[in-house]
């Protein structure tokens, strides 16, 4: 048995052991072989994937890992340790979508971050439409300022409505924490650690022994001490580097979200903290809370606001030719400019349908393979055209995770899957053999990509796509799916329901048409009550209401849960 053996021989081992390997072999088989716990196992598995060792399976009964193949291009193996490499929240690593042009865009980026290494706070929004390149902009900025020039971390917001209030901020929070010793941890959080930790629970088994903070007199005090010792937190972080903060998706915010934004911003004019934000203006109006943040943001002199636009002819021809390898002819390009309006996501899709459909010739496109001239309705075509060219298995697993959200995990799948037998009838040879080439399957096609926040977890690659996906299924699929995400949430998280009970709450409400809405009441009144102690009131109110929305279709005289009033 390899006893410790540093991560990056560790990992070497474990490639070179299944490689030699005739069959899958059990994680805990490999865990012994190796020394080290299974969770390790697990990392060092998704280490290896991300660098391109393609490997496949499962713990579970009759699973395994096995070793596939190992892309043309992937080098031997130099891995850091874990420790000092960026973590889930820092620097992302996955499948880069091609990008082109915005070099005013970058340029402005970098400026605003020379000013915060020279000491000064900044605040910069990127706005624009769905697939515009907001994210592709900001990932080019920490390309280029990563490695010991910045400390990165990322926040995205949910979609649907079962997030926990303050997500953004939670991963920000939670990734800092993983990467940051536990005693320099305590001292930059101070006495405000037990404030913090009421709103990221996570921090309580981090930092053990932090005590309950004693309650304010007002829910105002109790949201002012919160954010104060957030501020003094992150600008005590930022002494050792300047930080980047990066907020996706802040058009799906909630409120508490955004006014713990909105202190942060007006607290460290004087610190050297980068936030940056992303969203869609076409997502928002005069009432729309994103709104009024930018409107209080405005009023700082440190704040830039950027609209991405579409992309020139000529950026759109060279896309073409990033993506499928051949120089476009001009009608291509005019073609494509006119009906994407120089949308960066709508031409790659629209170029990857082309070249998946034989559309290239010496780059000409066949004129029956060019899509719509409505654009939302004509990328729509693009995805499911995409959609179309995997098997059914992998459509029918998507679709089913869909109901999930953007992100979703295996053991989530494989429940919803195994919950509606009539959707993809029992083949009789087991769950994974048919998820699990399903899932392959669509990370191949960029459908999808690994998690790299979390172990056996995958995400849409544009919420575009997975859009598409659950417009697909019928109102009954719909409503049996969210009762099965639900009891699959239920049964993965068992006593440690806390952080999912937002998401609980939404999924029952889903289902509560078909009957069953007590689930709903009990769990909407429970994470509104958690909510109110993360200092998240205007989550807390929402939450009740869609408790009374839920009591509402009890049977009449039929009371669930405490009063909700």
């Amino acid at each position: 048995m390899v006893m410790t053996m540093p991560p990056d021989s560790r990992r070497e081992e474990l490639a070179r052991y299944l490689e030699g390997s005739s069959k899958p072999v059990a994680v805990s088989d490999l865990a012994t072989h190796l020394g080290v716990t299974v969770r390790t196992v697990l990392r060092d598995v998704e280490e290896l994937r991300a660098r391109g060792y393609e490997i496949v399976g499962a713990r579970g009964r009759g699973g395994g890992l096995r070793l596939v193949a190992r892309e043309d291009d992937t080098p031997e193996l130099v891995l850091a340790d874990r420790r000092t490499e960026p973590d889930a929240g820092q620097a992302r690593q996955r499948r880069r979508p091609v990008f082109v042009g915005r070099e005013a865009e970058l340029r402005a980026l970098l400026d605003a971050f020379g000013e915060v290494r020279a000491g000064a706070g900044r605040v910069v929004m990127l706005a624009g439409e769905p697939g515009i390149g907001k994210t592709g902009v900001v990932q080019q900025l920490s390309d280029r300022i990563g490695g010991d020039a910045a400390q990165l971390y990322w926040g995205r917001c949910y979609e649907s409505e079962g997030a926990l209030p303050y997500w953004p901020w939670l991963q920000v929070i939670n990734a800092y924490a993983s990467a940051t010793a536990t005693d320099l941890l305590r001292e930059e959080m101070g006495e405000g650690a037990s404030d913090i930790a009421e709103m990221a629970p996570d921090l309580h088994v981090t930092l053990s022994g932090l005590e309950r903070p004693t309650m304010s007199d007002t829910p105002e005090a109790a949201r002012f001490r919160l954010f104060r010792s957030i501020a003094q937190f992150v600008s005590r972080a930022a002494e050792k580097s300047p930080l980047v903060l990066i907020l996706e998706d802040l058009h799906w915010a909630d409120r508490p979200s955004l006014l713990l934004l909105e202190f942060l911003a007006g607290e460290l004019a004087d610190s050297p903290v980068l936030l940056i934000g992303t969203y869609r203006d076409v997502e928002l109006n005069r009432r729309h809370p994103l709104a009024q943040t930018l409107a209080e943001l405005n009023r700082q002199q440190h704040f830039l606001r950027m609209t991405l636009r579409g992309l020139e002819e000529e950026e759109v021809g060279r896309i073409v030719a990033l993506a499928s390898g051949q120089k476009p002819s001009p009608e291509l390009v005019v073609s494509l400019h006119r009906q994407t309006e120089g949308n960066p996501l709508f031409v790659t899709e629209m170029v990857s349908l082309l070249r998946e459909e034989g559309g290239f010739s010496n780059g000409e496109a066949r004129a029956d393979v060019l899509l719509s001239e409505r654009i939302p309705e004509g990328v729509r075509e693009a995805i499911g055209r995409r959609l179309d060219r995997l098997s059914n298995a992998a459509n029918t697993v998507l679709r089913v995770a869909s109901v999930m959200g953007r992100e979703f995990t295996i053991q989530e799948a494989r429940r919803l899957r195994a919950g509606l037998p009539e959707m993809i009838p029992d083949s009789g040879v087991g769950l994974d053999v048919e998820i699990l080439p399903a899932l392959e399957e669509a990370l191949r096609a960029g459908i999808i990509e690994r998690n790299v926040r979390e172990l056996a977890s995958y995400q849409f690659t544009h919420s575009m796509i997975r859009d598409t996906l659950y417009d697909e299924l019928t109102t009954p699929e719909r409503v049996g799916l969210h009762r099965l995400a639900g009891e699959a949430i239920e049964t993965i998280h068992g006593a440690h329901l806390d952080p999912h009970l937002s998401g609980l709450a939404h999924h029952f409400l889903e289902a509560a048409q078909a009957g069953n809405p007590d689930r709903a009441v009990h769990y909407a009144e429970r994470a509104g009550d958690r909510t109110v102690e993360m200092v998240a009131f205007e989550e807390g109110s929402r939450l009740y209401g869609m408790a009374l929305q839920a009591l509402q279709l009890c049977p009449s005289g039929q009371m669930t849960g405490n009063d909700v009033s």
